[in-house]
């Protein structure tokens, strides 16, 4: 019988918040997320076939034979899908990136026509330096999530 943690579940019940919060936010840019995902089983494909044309390249050079398809071609290809994954990661990294900051930005958007709706006493109540702290230091944590 297992004994479940309360502060876990506690937890689990706070994230899930969060997310329920946040999902309004992250929707908006659901196209660039979904891109971004769909790139991840091509940098796969092409992480492996370059592992495929490399073994292939040195089999040619550790036991010359008959070549199927010229050395000089295995070695274009080999750098052709190194270029191409490159060029996938790199895309992959840009958009993850800039739909994070893109994220953020709408939340200190949010945030601060919040603040600026907020009645007077709010501020009387609520520590300037906390309001600092979430404007900035939450949402970059936020950012960082993305």
């Amino acid at each position: 019988m297992s004994v479940s943690d309360p502060l876990e579940k506690a937890s689990t019940n706070s994230d899930l918040r969060v997310v329920l919060k946040l999902w309004p936010y992250v929707r908006q840019h659901r196209f660039r997320l979904g891109l971004a995902l769909a790139l991840l089983p091509a940098i796969t494909a092409t992480a492996v076939s370059e592992t495929y044309a490399l073994k292939q390249i040195l089999d040619l050079a550790i036991v010359p034979a008959v070549p199927v398809v010229p050395l000089h071609l295995l070695l274009g290809g080999f750098l052709a899908l190194l270029a191409l994954e490159a060029v996938l990661r790199f895309t992959h990294g840009y958009l993850l990136q800039s739909t994070g900051q893109r994220i953020v930005h709408d939340l200190r958007l949010s945030l601060v026509s919040h603040l600026e709706r907020a009645p007077m006493p709010y501020f009387d109540d609520n520590p300037v330096g906390r309001l600092l702290t979430r404007a900035t230091t939450d949402l970059e944590s936020i950012g960082e999530l993305f």
